[in-house]
C-alpha cells in the first residue's frame, strides 16, 4: 500500500497563536518561520518579549508499504513487510520485525507510564534571541542526559546553543540543555520529505548530577495499522502566555496508527496534536518504550481531537543520524558527544 497525503501541515513546536499564517515553502526558522509572517504573543512580565508560532506549508507525506499500490489512507493493511527507499537512492533500507501477539502482552498501567514521562520528558523553553521564546517538548534517552527532540526546534539556532528546560506537571525550572545536533541535510534542503525523514535534534542538558531516568527506544517493532500508541508531550498551543510563561502541563493521551512505513507514522484522535508538543513521543503501551517522535500536524480538521499526528519512527531517527554521523543514535551518545 501506498499513501500520499497532501495536507495542511504544521510543525508542532511553539506554545501560542492567534492566527495562522500560510506558506508554500518549508523553511524552517524558529521564531519568524517560512515567508516571515508568524505571529507573536506578546509576555505579561515585557513587552519586547514575544511567544513565537509556526506557520504552515503544503507538505506531501509519503507513507509507503512494500505490499500494494496506492491506497487511500483509511484502507487496512496486512504489514506483513515495511521497507523504506532513501529520498537520494531506490535502494530498500530497512525490513522491521513483527510485534507479538497482543493476548501474550500485558498493558503497562497509565500511572506507571505518567510516572516515568513526569521524569522523563522535558518542556524546552528557549531564547532564539530576538526577544522570542520557543515552546517544545523533548525526551530523555540517554542516562547522561541527553535529549532527543526536533531539527525545527532548533532551525534558528546555531550549535551549542542553549535553552531552559523545565520538567513535571505543571513544569518547573530544571536545567539548561546545549544544541549538539542537527542533521545538515534538514538544514540545506527545501524539499519537505527530506525535512520530515530528517526532523531530529539532540541536546546535553548541563550541571546536572548523572545517570538521570531516560526512555528507551524500540528500534526492532514495526507499527501496525490500526495500533493504539501512547502520548507524551507538553502541548501549548491552547494556552495563554502567562500559564506558558508559569509552566506547561505534560498531556498524557492515545493516538491511533491510521498508516506508517519505516520512516514515518500517521495517527487519529489525540489531544496531543497541538503546537508546543514537537518532540513528544509515541510511547508503547506494553513495553513502555519509545515508537516514535511527534514532529507535525495537519489543520485540515476544525477540532484538535480530529487532527492526524505525524512521527517519526525510531529507525527513521537513527537514519537521520547515521546520515550525519555515520552512526546510529545508541552509537553516537556512546560516545558522549558535547
Amino acid at each position: 500500500m501506498k499513501i500520499c497525503s497532501f495536507l495542511t501541515y504544521i510543525i508542532l513546536s511553539f506554545g501560542l497563536i492567534s492566527i495562522f499564517y500560510f506558506s508554500p515553502k518549508l523553511e524552517l526558522l524558529l521564531g519568524t518561520l517560512f515567508d516571515k509572517k508568524s505571529e507573536y504573543v506578546s509576555t505579561p512580565s515585557s513587552p519586547s518579549t514575544e511567544i513565537s508560532s509556526s506557520t504552515s506549508p503544503q507538505l506531501e507525506l509519503q507513507v509507503s508499504t512494500s505490499s500494494q499500490p496506492t491506497s487511500t489512507p483509511t484502507q487496512k493493511s496486512s504489514l506483513k513487510k515495511i521497507t523504506q527507499t532513501s529520498p537520494s537512492s531506490n535502494k530498500t533500507t530497512s525490513s522491521l520485525s513483527t510485534t507479538s501477539p497482543i493476548a501474550e502482552r500485558k498493558i503497562l498501567s497509565s500511572d506507571i507510564i505518567y510516572k516515568q514521562g513526569i521524569e522523563k520528558i522535558v518542556n524546552m523553553f528557549c531564547n532564539n534571541g530576538k526577544s522570542e521564546y520557543i515552546i517544545a517538548t523533548g525526551a530523555i534517552v540517554h542516562p547522561n542526559g541527553y535529549i532527543l527532540s526536533n531539527a525545527h526546534v532548533a532551525m534558528d539556532l546555531p550549535i551549542g546553543s542553549t535553552c531552559d528546560i523545565r520538567r513535571g506537571s505543571p513544569s518547573t525550572p530544571f536545567a539548561t540543555a546545549k544544541l549538539i545536533l542537527v542533521p545538515s541535510i534538514y538544514t540545506k534542503s527545501s524539499d519537505p520529505q527530506i525535512q520530515a525523514h530528517n526532523d531530529v535534534s539532540i541536546w546535553k542538558i548541563e550541571n546536572i548530577p548523572t545517570p538521570l531516568p531516560f526512555w528507551i527506544i524500540d528500534e526492532s517493532t514495526k507499527t501496525q495499522d490500526e495500533e493504539k500508541l501512547l502520548t507524551l508531550s507538553y502541548p501549548a498551543e491552547l494556552l495563554g502566555s502567562q500559564l506558558i510563561l508559569k509552566g506547561v502541563n505534560l498531556l498524557f493521551s492515545e493516538t491511533t496508527v491510521t498508516a506508517s512505513d519505516a520512516i514515518l507514522i500517521k495517527s487519529r484522535a489525540t489531544i496531543s496534536a497541538q503546537q508546543g508538543s514537537s518532540g513528544g513521543v509515541l510511547i508503547d503501551h506494553y513495553t513502555g518504550f519509545v515508537r516514535g517522535l511527534m514532529f507535525a500536524i495537519d489543520k485540515e480538521a476544525p477540532l484538535v481531537s480530529d487532527r492526524n499526528l505525524y512521527s517519526i519512527t525510531p529507525h527513521g531517527i537513527n537514519e537521520a543520524i547515521k546520515k550525519e554521523t555515520g552512526k546510529t543514535l545508541k552509537e553516537y551518545l556512546a560516545g558522549n558527544p558535547s
